[in-house]
This record gives structure tokens, C-alpha cells and sequence, in this order.
């Protein structure tokens, strides 16, 4: 991209050294003026479509950080829960009789015993 702004720019300042030769108000002279008009509109163009593509990579990289901390969390989470139950369910049901619901519920759910 930054060949195609050089080359625009290179383009626009030969545009620019010719119009000097003409004088205002002369076919010519409009179309020079028009074509630098044309040049620097797609120049313009061009560092938007860069800008926005800069923007994009960045929103890109947001939302897979996002979603990378959210898998991370889902695995965590779920799995620090479990832990401290467990390390409470085995704390208080010393004895083996099992009478907190959510214990019994981690027993089912893992079939060690």
C-alpha cells in the first residue's frame, strides 16, 4: 500500500508542476484540477481502508482474548467448585454417612466410591 501512496503522490506533484504552467479558467487547467481532485480522493481512500483494517485487526484480537478467557474460565470454574465441596464434603463426612445434598450430588457425579 504504501508503494501505491508513493506512486499517487509522485503522480500528483508532476499534475501539480504542469498546472503551474497553465493559466485558470483554461479546459486544461480544469482538467489537471480535476485529476489532482481524483488523486487525492484516492489517497484518502486508501489510508481509510488502512486505518479500518488496523481497527479490524485489533477488534480481531480483542474477541479472540475474550474468547480464550471465557474457555479458560468455563474449565476453571467449574472445576475450583467441585474442589472446595469436595475438600468440605470430606471434611464434615468424616464418618462416611454422606448427608449434605451437595455432596451426595458430587458422589454421583464421580463414581470413585
Amino acid at each position: 500500500m504504501s508503494e501505491t501512496k508513493d506512486m499517487i503522490d509522485r503522480r500528483i506533484e508532476i499534475l501539480e508542476t504542469g498546472l503551474q504552467g497553465l493559466t485558470p479558467g483554461t479546459e486544461e487547467y480544469e482538467m489537471m484540477v480535476n485529476a489532482i481532485t481524483e488523486l487525492i480522493k484516492i489517497r484518502a481512500s486508501i489510508e481509510k481502508d488502512e486505518t479500518s483494517a488496523v481497527a479490524a485487526t485489533e477488534e480481531a484480537k480483542k474477541d479472540r482474548w475474550t474468547r480464550i478467557g471465557t474457555t479458560v474460565f468455563s474449565v476453571v470454574l467449574p472445576l475450583s467448585v467441585y474442589s472446595v465441596l469436595w475438600k468440605q464434603g470430606l471434611k464434615f463426612e468424616k464418618d462416611g454417612y454422606v448427608s449434605s445434598s451437595s455432596v451426595k450430588n458430587l458422589f454421583q457425579r464421580f463414581k470413585f466410591f
